[in-house]
């Protein structure tokens, strides 16, 4: 029988990471199921989800749970109750200003529109005087809720918020 499970890991990047735990997945006879990696000045952040016969699960973690310099965490897969509505993927670009992540992500989670990814930049902006900051989101748009009606509720959050939708 095989069992599923969730590993999380961070630390320093380093050439070849990627390869090699998958190499060692594969050893253990596990299969990556889904996976998301990203660096970040230098710092790795991977979540793996694995399937893996039950007899191999202690030996696949014990081999995570050995990496140096990494904090490793498990989890258990859970069925996911689908999001309803609208599945969208939005950029929001504005001048950069103390908290405005937080309001979008309150404005966003009072209207009952779930975050499924998001991703933001400071990008340096010489003519402004500061910095630009652009924010990559997926989103499940409530069905009582409208496109027009969200860009409105978003906007009205910063000046000079631009709000795209990106296909």
């Amino acid at each position: 029988m095989n069992v599923e499970f969730i590993v999380s890991l961070l630390g320093d990047d380093r050439k070849g990471l990627i390869p090699f735990l998958e190499e060692h997945t594969h050893e253990h006879r596990g299969q990556w199921r889904a996976s998301k990696f990203s660096q970040l000045s230098g710092q790795f952040a991977a979540v793996i989800r694995i399937n893996v016969p039950q007899e191999h699960e202690q030996s696949l973690k014990a081999f995570f749970s050995a990496q140096q310099d990494m904090a490793v965490r498990f989890g258990q897969v859970k069925k996911v109750i689908e999001e309803s509505g609208k599945a969208l993927k939005l950029n929001i670009e504005a001048k950069d200003q103390h908290g405005l992540i937080n309001k979008i992500t309150h404005r966003l989670d009072s209207l009952g529109v779930a975050i499924t990814h998001l991703e933001c930049r400071h990008i340096a902006v010489i003519d402004i005087g500061g910095s630009l900051l652009s924010i990559d989101i997926s989103i499940n748009l409530p069905e009582n809720l409208s496109e027009t009606a969200l860009i409105g509720e978003l906007e009205s959050l910063g000046e000079h918020l631009v709000v795209t939708f990106n296909e």
